[in-house]
């Protein structure tokens, strides 16, 4: 019922980002390819959606889809999301992914990886690395 509902659509974008969520709750090994598959979809909200369903998962498979999906979007937006995402992945996978854009990504890209990652302020640790990684860029935010 929840991929027919995707398919369907609805007027509100955020159901059917509700429904890529729950499938990943309920069948994680056979909706991970049918929810990725929207990353790359017309609709930019249904892309950020799936995007932010993947990175909720804290599935490892769905970082790699994620990193994939970075490979082949060439919108700022659509990366931006993917940085959203992976910041809500919370692993140290994720983690590192997003500081080496901090420390070498283009700018634009950098800061919005920092303030995806604002939301961990209190781990002084997540933090320490933010300051190094930003220390290390050679071209300023």
């Amino acid at each position: 019922m929840l991929r027919l509902k995707v398919h369907v659509g609805d007027s509100e974008p955020s159901v059917t980002g509700e429904c890529f969520s729950a499938l990943l709750i309920i069948e994680p090994a056979h909706s991970l390819a049918f929810v990725a598959g929207f990353l790359g979809a017309a609709d930019e909200a249904l892309r950020e959606y799936a995007a932010l369903a993947l990175g909720e998962s804290r599935l490892p498979e769905a970082l790699v889809l994620l990193r994939a999906a970075w490979d082949l979007a060439v919108e700022t937006r659509a990366r931006d999301a993917l940085i959203r995402a992976a910041a809500l992945h919370r692993s140290e996978a994720a983690f590192e992914w997003l500081l080496a854009i901090i420390a070498s990504g283009a700018a634009g890209h950098a800061q919005a990886a920092i303030d995806a990652l604002a939301v961990y302020e209190r781990n002084s640790k997540l933090i320490g690395q933010i300051q190094a990684a930003r220390a290390r860029r050679t071209e300023p935010l």
